[in-house]
């Protein structure tokens, strides 16, 4: 972990990683100390996987159109995905079947996500975490290696942003 951390040449502070098996799933498991947020690195029936959370999810309302780029330019580097940490309640997936009934895409997901938080709760405070992953039959280790690397520098410039704002 340390030496793809390494390889990402981000100013991030990791703390140590411990290995985790879950299952048919073996990952790392670090916290990144600076941005109060978790990294996990990992390799299952698939493939290799990567999913780092969203560290201050209430300011995204703070996002300009740039963070938005860069956030959606992370599908270049592998399958990109958003992973939904909470499940809203029932009651509110079904009284808005127009944007539960169907998935969509992740940034709609992620946005419909934080606006329901938000007027059912109030705050959001565990929104998710981006995910990329690399499968087997598509990607060699030194590929996935250098897409990590870059995945790891991108989504952790987004999360410094999201702590650096200020509502």
């Amino acid at each position: 972990m340390e030496y793809f951390c390494a390889c990402s040449g981000t100013q991030a502070d990791f703390s140590p990683g411990e290995f985790v098996e879950l299952g048919d799933i073996l990952l790392v498991h670090t916290w990144n100390t600076l941005l109060d947020g978790e990294l996990q690195f990992g390799i299952d029936r698939e493939g290799f996987f990567l999913q780092i959370g969203i560290s201050h999810p209430e300011n995204i309302p703070l996002m300009s159109d740039d963070f938005w780029r860069r956030w959606l330019a992370l599908a270049d580097l592998g399958k990109f995905s958003f992973e939904e940490n909470e499940m809203l309640g029932q009651d509110v997936e079904t009284g808005h079947p127009s944007l539960f009934g169907v998935q969509t895409d992740n940034l709609f997901t992620l946005m419909r996500n934080f606006i329901a938080y938000e007027m059912q709760n109030g705050f959001t405070i565990n929104l998710g975490s981006l995910r990329l992953e690399w499968p087997f039959d598509r990607w060699s280790v030194k590929d996935v290696i250098q897409k990590g690397a870059i995945a790891v520098t991108q989504i952790n410039a987004l999360n410094q942003r999201l702590a650096q704002a200020r509502k």
